[in-house]
């Protein structure tokens, strides 16, 4: 026997395309595009839920301010992709959010509605309430996902925005911590 046959890993093998959840995380990169594309005021965007059987859609915002999005040196830490986060990690995330965001709010959409609109029907309803009821009115949204919705406001698609996008990643974890609150029915 060699010796590398000897050897075992402390870390396990992963599978071709996976990463560690501390190998990168999502980065104001696209919020700083945005900034020198002339928007001031951006919203990331995300739902939870979408897959579920039962239970309502859960959808969050969040809106940093422009100073912090530049002066952020791209990243910050304990925030990512509610999905790679634990519960603690998530609730950590969302105190973190809450000490540095301009705005966070949450919306549930239950499941008649989802069953009554569809999916996406139900998602671009619950964006649209929760541009009503916000004080502050974002420039562009970004939005986790590959959708095309009718907004008061221009919306940005972004495929895996919660993996790119602090902005977007942070209503992910908004998202999850308000539907994880619900109790089981």
């Amino acid at each position: 026997m060699d010796s590398l046959s000897k050897t075992k890993s402390k870390t396990p093998c992963k599978k071709a395309g996976e990463e560690s959840a501390f190998s990168h995380g999502p980065t104001f990169s696209i919020e700083k595009i945005l900034l020198e594309d002339g928007y001031s005021l951006i919203a990331g965007v995300d739902e939870v839920g979408r897959g579920a059987l039962a239970g309502p859609l859960c959808v969050g915002m969040v809106i940093y301010d422009a100073s912090l999005i530049r002066s952020e040196g791209g990243s910050i830490p304990g925030i990512n992709d509610s999905k790679k986060l634990s519960p603690r990690q998530r609730r950590a995330g969302l105190e973190l959010i809450g000490a540095r965001a301009l705005c966070t709010s949450s919306i549930l959409v239950s499941h008649r509605t989802v069953d009554r609109l569809n999916i996406n029907g139900a998602t671009e309803f619950a964006l649209n309430r929760l541009m009503s009821g916000i004080y502050i009115k974002p420039d562009v949204i970004l939005l986790d996902g590959n959708f095309s919705f009718h907004s008061a406001v221009p919306v940005r698609s972004i495929m895996k925005g919660d993996a790119k996008s602090i902005s977007t990643a942070s209503a992910s974890i908004v998202a999850k911590v308000c539907r994880d609150t619900l109790s089981p029915q």
